[in-house]
């Protein structure tokens, strides 16, 4: 480098008689360096984080790819900090004094507010909200959507109405859902999904699948955006109402008998392969218990998501008057080296 010349990015000032200390010009930040480091704060910092880097100058933000388009082809860029915050006065999302905007709440440690405009919500009802993605029913012809609040990319999904025609052929029915007639979607809807868990999972092809944990049937159905119909696991679990998503899968805390509480994990089927010729759908794993704990060390456990990572949060005792956590990962370990020879 020739005498007196300054690196890029860097830039020089003389006043009053006096140098200045060489002052970083950010925004003349080379595109590589600026597209690892986009990548990094994706990685590690959110969705949040990401928009507001590529808001600091027109430099970065061309560097930076934009979320439009991919926000649900990519789970990094999955707004999984942000929930669909109540309105209160017994408002829901949707009504006519919102106009046409939902209320986020950032969950994480920065504790924002946001208003954003979903005209969706004039004509469709939330079920759920794996990753703060938002999953839609419409009124008017019971399609199921999911839609990415911020970057408003959709993909359809078989409609509710499929769904509710495909449970009607099912064995061992509860008699209050046996009974109703699968085209009378209000009251199919209220007894089907009315303890809905959802999960989301983006396979290597960019395949967005969706789960459904349905509680009152014991199943769960899955489906991929473009699909005709839903695939409805063969097996049934009859304590799905404990049921928590995460990372595109479904965890279950139950307890089979009264000594332990079972913690299981349902995987989203496996994806189609190249050159498959098979014309079976997929089928859907049962569940695989991953953890056990005693009923004497927790008492009215749930699954709870905390700093991305699974926690197990209920009583010392039936009392109630004192709460216990107990992380995941930690009773995973102790079961593996339990088991291990």
């Amino acid at each position: 480098m020739a005498a007196g010349a300054l690196p890029q990015g860097a830039s020089s000032h003389r006043g009053g008689g006096g140098g200045k200390e060489a002052m970083p010009c950010w925004a003349s930040l080379h595109i590589d360096l600026t597209q690892l480091i986009a990548a990094r704060v994706l990685a590690t910092g959110g969705f949040l984080d990401y928009v507001r880097f590529r808001a600091v100058c027109s430099g970065w933000r061309a560097a930076a790819a934009s979320p439009r388009g991919r926000g649900l082809l990519d789970p990094r860029l999955h707004p999984r900090h942000w929930m669909l915050f109540p309105e209160g006065f017994g408002r829901h999302p949707g009504h006519p004094a919102h106009g046409g905007h939902a209320r986020f709440f950032d969950v994480s440690a920065a504790g924002a507010f946001v208003r954003v405009p979903i005209p969706e919500l004039e004509d469709h009802h939330v079920l759920d909200s794996p990753d703060g993605l938002l999953l839609l029913l419409r009124f008017e012809d019971t399609a199921l959507r999911l839609l990415h609040p911020f970057t408003r990319d959709v993909a359809d999904l078989p409609s509710f109405h499929c769904l509710a025609q495909q449970v009607k052929h099912l064995e061992e029915l509860p008699n209050r859902i046996r009974l109703l007639d699968a085209a009378d979607v209000f009251y199919f809807y209220r007894e089907l999904l009315g303890e809905l868990c959802s999960a989301v999972n983006i396979t290597a092809s960019g395949t967005i699948t969706v789960m459904l944990a349905l509680a009152p049937i014991g199943r769960v159905a899955v489906a991929s955006a473009g699909d005709d119909e839903w695939t409805i696991s063969s097996w049934k679990e009859d304590e799905l109402e404990a049921t928590l998503q995460y990372q595109g899968k479904l965890y279950v805390v139950y307890q089979k008998d009264c000594l332990t509480h079972h913690v299981s994990l349902i995987d989203p089927p496996l994806p189609w392969c190249d050159g498959d010729v098979s014309l079976s759908p997929p089928t859907v794993p049962p569940p695989r218990t991953v953890a056990t704990v005693s009923s004497k060390e927790i008492y009215l456990p749930s699954l709870v998501e905390l700093d991305s990572e699974i926690m197990l949060v209920g009583y010392k005792n039936r009392a109630c008057s004192c709460l216990l956590v107990l992380k995941l990962a930690d009773l995973v370990l102790e079961a593996y080296a339990h088991f291990s020879p």
